[in-house]
């Protein structure tokens, strides 16, 4: 786990094999470029999702979204990935660019395509050359060229709006905006054109396809899990009784809350594999010559699994591996890097994070989870670098007797 610390230290960037598998993205997102530009896009980046109010939004946003959703959830079995894929895609339609996504034309048509590559990107990524011969790979370069018209017309709308109208735009944060505002140092636009079409993309996917996946698995880990499921319950209804909802800072202040979404994401890791690479010059990892260009793999789903900094029986789920104030507790959290480490971490980690927290606190106030087969071993797949269920469960939600919650 040292060696880890030290790679994602001294090796910043990401080898060009990431590009292979997530090349709808854009050869601008922030993914792919390396040295002080990193540093610049990562800051305006933070501007769009980690501020108080952006935080605020998703937590208002995400609230009222899955006390909506989740309200018909007791009427029969769901299909819980499928009902997750659309309202996570919602939520973050609203909270980055200020509308409902797949309320308009335009958005139902960026989910089409965003979805379909997802799905097929792994198919393509390590073929030797490109096959245009195949109807198929032709599609998924037809695919990438429609997402990206797509954002392009959105981009470009925007722009006009704020040139008829500027005075409307001073206060608007949401990213779409700032996307055309930004400024860099010399007070020359930031993102150009192409690069705000990458961006844009790429927080599509940053906030729809890690935090699908994290929030399936995270319900999947409740229901396989009682006995966590019924404290964490607990916890929450002696907490904030029938109140509804509880404020982002009181969400902050359930440790148990935390550690079961560090818990879940331990046992299923989100991203089942990273990699980092120094391009500018060899390094040492551990008293070991990594030349320079060299890509460095870590695999997740054994090191989230590793004893020593976890303690015993990593194959159960038992979230209070990371409470409290002892010296295993310490380590197991330093040692938990399910959104990175150093100056690649995600992003957008807090910005996830009170997504889910709201999530799990809505539906556990209301609901009992269970799946249709308890046995169900929630076998995986990696799909576009991150972990997806290979045959989705079906879910069951048995309302809590009398619940009659009240809003703040």
């Amino acid at each position: 786990m040292d060696a880890i610390h030290e790679l994602y230290k001294k090796a910043p960037s990401r080898p060009k094999e990431t590009f292979l598998f997530l090349n709808y993205l854009g050869k601008d997102n922030l993914l792919f470029q390396h040295g002080p530009l990193v540093k610049q896009m990562r800051l305006r980046y933070n501007k769009m999702v980690s501020t108080p109010e952006a935080l605020e939004s998703i937590h208002k946003i995400s609230a009222l979204r899955f006390t909506n959703a989740a309200d018909k959830w007791d009427r029969g079995p769901i299909d819980l990935f499928e009902e997750l894929s659309h309202l996570v895609y919602d939520i973050m339609g609203e909270a980055l660019f200020g509308s409902s996504w797949l309320s308009s034309s335009e958005g139902r048509e960026i989910y089409r395509n965003h979805t379909y590559l997802i799905k097929n990107s792994l198919r393509w990524a390590f073929y030797p050359v490109s096959p245009y011969w195949n109807a198929d790979y032709r599609e998924y370069l037809a695919c990438i060229k429609r997402l990206r018209d797509i954002c392009s017309k959105l981009i470009n709308k925007r722009r006009q709006a704020i040139e008829s109208d500027p005075g409307h735009f001073v206060d608007d944060r949401t990213a779409l905006t700032m996307l055309i505002l930004e400024k860099d140092e010399e007070g020359k636009l930031f993102f150009s054109h192409e690069r705000a079409i990458s961006t844009l993309i790429g927080f599509l996917n940053g906030a729809y396809d890690t935090t699908h996946s994290t929030l399936y698995w995270l319900f999947f880990n409740l229901a396989k899990n009682q006995d966590v499921q019924l404290k964490l319950t607990e916890q929450i209804q002696d907490r904030f009784g029938r109140r509804f909802v509880p404020t982002l800072e009181e969400l902050r202040d359930v440790p148990y809350l935390h550690a079961v979404l560090q818990e879940s994401m331990r046992v299923r890791c989100t991203v089942p594999m990273n990699q980092r690479v120094n391009l500018t010059e060899d390094i040492t990892i551990q008293g070991r010559l990594v030349p320079k260009g060299v890509c460095m793999s870590i695999p997740m789903f054994i090191t989230m699994r590793d004893e020593h900094h976890f303690g015993p029986e990593t194959h159960h789920f038992v979230p209070e591996r990371f409470m409290g104030d002892g010296a295993e507790a310490k380590k197991a959290r330093r040692a938990n890097m399910a959104f990175g480490e150093q100056q690649r971490m995600c992003v957008g980690f807090t910005f996830a994070m009170v997504e889910l927290k709201v999530a799990v606190v809505t539906v556990l106030q209301k609901y009992q989870v269970t799946l249709e087969n308890m046995d169900d071993a929630g076998e995986c797949f990696a799909e576009a670098g991150v972990n997806q269920p290979k045959n989705p469960s079906v879910f069951l939600f048995t309302r809590h007797p009398s619940v009659s919650l009240t809003t703040n």
